[in-house]
């Protein structure tokens, strides 16, 4: 099944975005980062459209796709301020919670059917995430009294929600995914703009400073890799939102790595019981 490769792929490629939005958040303002790194993810659709390599749509699919960024864009807030102010190993853990939305989401509103092995995969890896979360507690992330960790688990449902309009826009709708990863991605570059000019740009003196680092385009590129391979993965019309979800959030297992090794974070063996249970579900989940 091409899907799952192209999920694979795009979880590998996932968690190097991860890395590196950690990299450019250290001591950095998380709006201008945040923006700037869309702006580069953004840059090479803008050349595909200039060159006649989008197809053209009607307005009423652009409102659509703006929903979609919209949503995505509000996610995105989120899960920064987040990522900056927690440890990258309690972070990817927690957002990789997204596909217990997405696949209560997909039984419910697609009627997504899962085989038995997945089925168990699917659960094996959701208790290893529960893991995680004991991990996180023992750091004294307190997940109910704690603002930076409900920030990430709301990121996590707002993003199952974009998982499921994806669906509807690709599937059911039938857009192409090359037109809707254009101009949501350029919706998002135009929305964030604004919220940057509204809330940063006048307090900027009263906040955490912005400083440059290669990291932030490398951001928006690989993100735009990463989502063209998941939305081909989606088109395939055998394709299972509620399995995809979960294999593209075995990029927590590099984001694990970096954790461990480039950001010397503690606490780490409990955690990387949880990683061998992640892994465990996701071979049963791609192999059954």
């Amino acid at each position: 099944m091409l899907w799952i490769s192209f999920g694979i792929f795009s979880a590998l490629l996932l968690g190097v975005y991860d890395v590196c939005r950690k990299a450019a958040l250290q001591n950095n303002a998380v709006l201008p980062v945040l923006w700037l790194s869309t702006v580069a993810s953004a840059c090479p659709f803008v050349v595909l459209i200039a060159m006649g390599q989008v197809l053209q749509v009607e307005a009423v699919l652009h409102v659509l796709i703006l929903i979609k960024a919209i949503i995505v864009a509000s996610s995105w807030v989120l899960e920064f301020f987040a990522l900056k102010n927690l440890e990258i190993s309690v972070v990817a853990p927690v957002r990789a919670s997204q596909p217990v939305f997405t696949l209560l989401g997909a039984v419910t509103l697609f009627g997504e059917r899962l085989t038995a092995g997945r089925w168990a995969g699917i659960l094996i890896a959701l208790v290893s995430y529960a893991f995680f979360s004991i991990a996180g507690r023992k750091r004294g992330e307190r997940f109910r009294v704690n603002k930076w960790i409900v920030c990430a688990f709301g990121a996590a449902i707002i993003g199952a929600g974009s998982s499921l309009y994806d669906k509807l826009l690709l599937n059911r709708i039938g857009i192409d995914p090359l037109v809707v990863q254009s101009w949501y991605t350029i919706y998002i570059a135009v929305i964030l703009g604004v919220i940057l000019l509204l809330f940063w740009l006048p307090r900027r003196a009263a906040t955490t400073k912005f400083s440059w680092r290669w990291s932030i385009p490398c951001i928006g590129l690989l993100l735009a890799a990463a989502d063209a391979l998941y939305f081909f993965a989606l088109r395939e019309p055998d394709a299972l939102i509620a399995m995809l979800a979960m294999i593209r959030r075995a990029n927590v297992v590099i984001s694990f790595a970096a954790g461990a090794f480039l950001f010397r974070e503690q606490n780490i063996r409990p955690k990387a019981v949880a990683l061998g249970g992640i892994l465990a579900g996701v071979i049963l989940m791609t192999i059954l």
